[in-house]
C-alpha cells in the first residue's frame, strides 16, 4: 500500500520539527531580545549565535 502525500509530508517535515525543537532547548533569552531589538523586530530571532547552529547541524 502506497503513502498518502499527507504521511509523506509529514514525515519528511519530522527531521525539520526536530531540528527545531534542539534549537528552541539551546536558545538564549536575552540574545534573542537583544537581536530583535536591534532588528527592530522585523524577523524573528531564535536566540542562538551560528557556532550552536553549526553544532546542531553536523
Amino acid at each position: 500500500m502506497t503513502k498518502s502525500r499527507n504521511q509523506r509530508s509529514t514525515e519528511s517535515l519530522a527531521p525539520i520539527k526536530d531540528l527545531q525543537t534542539r534549537l528552541d532547548r539551546q536558545c538564549d533569552p536575552n540574545t534573542k531580545a537583544w537581536f530583535e531589538a536591534y532588528l527592530k523586530g522585523v524577523i524573528p530571532y531564535r536566540g542562538l549565535k551560528l557556532p550552536q547552529v553549526r553544532s546542531h547541524l553536523k
